[in-house]
């Protein structure tokens, strides 16, 4: 899918695409790659510093990182959940702002969400302690304070997920396309280079590179930060099990995504 940033998925968009005859079910894809599934709009780290910003966030009631975190429990678990489909978590940027909300924050200075920052916190802190190098702070969450029980994998960095391994050598589904070669950022064209397909996301824009395709956005077109002209879409890329690939782009009013 293109990436999520659960809580501004247009109405529209989110019923063609996971309510009952939607495109999930009529496609029924052996796994489903879910990017960006937390905004974390809640305590974006862009809006620290921006009184207006959080003022808003205030008067709107979008300022609980305890309620966007249910609503994306509810979504993984619920809204988007199929047993015939595997849901696979990408490790992504958005869903990491929550760890750098722990690194950056002061939780004496935001009561609202003292008590779930304390309490990540000192589970961040204890797997430090413990040595645990395969913790991953959104699964955490999702399992152990908000009871999430169905069978969805949340990927770690740099772990690989490959699809599709008999057509010339597979596509990668590991990669949310934040991050590129060397250290460098990610783009179309860096991804393009590597020996192997991919399937990435991040870009908002739908793209296609030599091997790389790229999805564009689940989320609201408009997120607040992007301002002027855009080529932002609500893009997903479709795989065939023969390792051939389309973007399908939903259009109109109802967000359709097919005739």
């Amino acid at each position: 899918w293109g990436d999520i940033h659960c809580g501004t998925v247009d109405r529209f968009v989110g019923r063609a695409l996971w309510c009952p005859g939607g495109m999930l079910d009529t496609l029924r894809p052996k796994y489903q790659f879910m990017h960006d599934v937390l905004d974390f709009r809640s305590r974006n780290h862009h809006d620290f510093k921006n009184p207006h910003k959080m003022f808003q966030k205030y008067v709107e009631g979008k300022d609980d990182v305890l309620q966007e975190l249910r609503d994306v429990a509810t979504f993984l678990g619920k809204t988007s959940y199929r047993d015939f489909c595997k849901t696979v978590v990408v490790d992504s940027n958005h869903d990491n702002a929550l760890t750098r909300w722990l690194r950056e924050a002061d939780y004496k200075a935001d009561p609202k969400n003292a008590l779930i920052f304390l309490g990540t916190q000192l589970a961040y802190y204890t797997a430090i302690a413990l040595r645990d190098r395969d913790f991953h702070l959104l699964e955490y969450v999702m399992r152990t304070q908000l009871k999430l029980q169905q069978d969805v994998m949340f990927l770690r960095p740099d772990i690989p997920f490959v699809i599709c391994s008999d057509a010339n050598g597979g596509i990668e589904c590991g990669m949310h396309g934040h991050l590129g070669p060397d250290g460098a950022r990610g783009s179309l064209r860096a991804y393009a280079r590597m020996g192997r397909k991919s399937n990435t996301g991040h870009g908002h824009a739908a793209g296609i590179e030599d091997g790389a395709y790229r999805a564009g956005i689940t989320g609201a077109l408009d997120q607040e930060y992007n301002t002027g002209p855009s080529s932002w879409s609500n893009s997903h890329i479709v795989t065939y099990p023969n390792g051939k690939r389309t973007i399908i782009t939903q259009w109109g009013d109802r967000a359709k995504w097919r005739a």
